[in-house]
């Protein structure tokens, strides 16, 4: 073997090792991205509390800035706990079927994925006093800003340019914000439609019920939805029998 074929064979550089064997992709997979994901509740916790926070300044400094009225505060005390009870239930209706679907329905199964993955472990280590601070951070704060802020802007704003009556505003306002609330919650696209009517319902009570209705529905609905999600999906799968067999072999 001359000088330079041995060179040319020391150049070669091993592109593996024993634990990367040839055949395994260099490319993550989705299975490995699952694999390496490390869940934080104290920071999911923190950083979820501290956006809503910011969600309902915003909201208040934008109704006070653009001179919308009633006042965002204001408007937190128009109140009916009865009704805001009553509102909840085709939330639930609609959890409760979701939840005995289960993964029989393709829909279900992929938010149920998305919920197993990314958001039961950073939600559930927080326990009762984490979820109960998420639900009244996203039913506060979403509700600030989608009812109490941009419905009134968006009605007072077509009432002002001569778009429409009274009642014209009320229900585009109703429709753009419902809309919006659905796309700013779309993991899927059946999870954005249920969202967009979940936003119909919410701007539907605040205007016949009050904000303070429509976030206690909302913190309420949220609370009873995080803890059955975490109690029935968030339990480890049982290995099938045909598995534990095979590993008995």
């Amino acid at each position: 073997m001359t000088t330079r074929n041995k060179r040319k064979k020391s150049s070669r550089i091993q592109l593996w090792t024993e634990d990367d064997p040839p055949g395994k992709p260099l490319v993550s997979t989705d299975d490995d991205k699952k694999n390496n994901f490390e869940p934080n509740p104290e920071q999911f916790l923190l950083t979820s509390v501290t956006f809503y926070v910011v969600m309902t300044a915003f909201s208040q400094t934008g109704c006070t800035y653009l001179n919308i009225h009633p006042d965002l505060f204001a408007q937190i005390f128009v109140f009916n706990p009865d009704m805001a009870t009553i509102w909840s239930i085709p939330l639930l209706l609609s959890l409760a079927i979701i939840l005995l679907v289960d993964e029989r329905v393709e829909f279900v199964k992929e938010v149920k994925e998305l919920m197993v993955d990314g958001v039961i472990p950073n939600v559930a280590p927080t326990g009762a006093n984490g979820i109960l601070m998420l639900s009244l951070g996203a039913g506060i704060g979403e509700e600030a800003l989608f009812r109490g802020f941009l419905m009134p802007l968006l009605s007072n704003g077509i009432l002002e340019r001569g778009l429409g009556g009274t009642e014209v505003a009320t229900y585009a306002s109703l429709g753009v914000t419902s809309v919006i609330f659905g796309a700013l919650h779309a993991i899927t696209p059946a999870y954005q439609i249920w969202a967009t009517l979940a936003g119909f319902l919410f701007g539907w009570e605040y205007l016949n019920d009050g904000l303070g209705s429509a976030m206690f529905t909302h913190c309420f609905y949220d609370f009873i939805a995080f803890a059955f999600i975490i109690l029935l999906w968030g339990k480890p799968k049982q290995p099938s029998s045909s598995s534990s067999e095979a590993g008995k072999e």
